[in-house]
């Protein structure tokens, strides 16, 4: 019953900060590549390189905005983090 009312809550505040990730990654992607089409660089190494770290950048922020929401939620709901809890 209690996981019940803390799932809507984590699966809105995962949702929230997969957004704010998301948005910052399109903008530096549009960026990066208004630059690339400014210079009238075709896509080159560099280019791609870019933004494959601009992904791992991104995936990076996802990964910490999971984790922030789940630790979030637990303390609205004030669920301690035990070692059973983190197992």
């Amino acid at each position: 019953m209690f996981a019940r009312s803390i799932t809507p809550v984590y699966i809105r505040v995962r949702a929230q900060k997969h957004e704010e990730a998301m948005a910052n990654y399109q903008q530096r992607l549009s960026s990066l590549r208004s630059e690339s089409a400014a210079r009238g660089s075709v896509l080159s190494g560099q280019q791609l390189l870019s933004e494959w770290q601009l992904s791992e950048t991104f995936i990076g922020a996802t990964a910490t905005g999971f984790l922030e929401a789940a630790l979030e939620t637990c303390e609205l709901y004030k669920v301690t983090l035990d070692q059973s809890l983190a197992s």
